[in-house]
């Protein structure tokens, strides 16, 4: 995922599955910490 970019904080807005596969990401990278 691209990170710190306009076209990202689009994607979270208007697309809801890419939400849900970012909110996922950063769940499991916190487990891992």
């Amino acid at each position: 995922f691209l990170q710190g970019c306009g076209k990202h904080d689009e994607l979270l807005q208007s697309v809801p599955l890419y939400k849900t596969m970012w909110e996922k990401e950063k769940s499991i990278k916190s487990w891992k910490l």
